[in-house]
């Protein structure tokens, strides 16, 4: 056993016995390495198939069909803050908006539009109305209505 007597640091030196295996037994010896079958010879790279023909690049789209631009309002009627709207069409086209409402939309020729309007109270639109691309409607009664045509 070591005590330090004073401070932080000391020395001490020492020695350990060697502990050798009893003369009795023979010195262990490294085991054999395992036997393995040999290697099958090396075979030639493998070549990659040939590679199919590219596939040819789609038809160019056809050209943008003409569109018809309309002004949409919405008027506030007497209880705006109740009134939302949404016009959807085939082209893609989806606009949608509260009251009052005044902007542009534009609409590929032959599309189909649904207009979806709805009053979060349930007593329609009083006073109130929905106009464009040449078409004027109002929910008369209820919380929504829709209204289908065709451009």
């Amino acid at each position: 056993q070591y005590t330090l007597a004073s401070g932080s640091e000391g020395s001490y030196t020492f020695t350990l016995p060697l502990l050798l295996p009893p003369p009795s037994q023979p010195p262990s010896q490294p085991p054999e390495p395992p036997h393995l079958p040999p290697l099958p010879p090396m075979q030639p790279p493998l070549t990659p198939p040939p590679s199919a023909p590219p596939e040819p690049s789609p038809p160019p789209l056809p050209p943008a069909q003409p569109g018809t631009s309309s002004t949409i309002t919405v008027t506030s009627g007497q209880f705006p803050s109740e009134i939302s709207w949404t016009l959807a069409c085939t082209d893609g086209t989806s606009v949608s908006g509260d009251a009052p409402y005044s902007g542009t939309a534009t609409v590929v020729a032959g599309s189909e539009c649904t207009l979806t309007l709805r009053d979060s109270y349930g007593d329609g639109w009083t006073n109130a109305y929905w106009s464009g691309f040449g078409q004027q409607y109002t929910l008369a009664s209820g919380s929504e209505g829709s209204y289908t045509f065709t451009l």
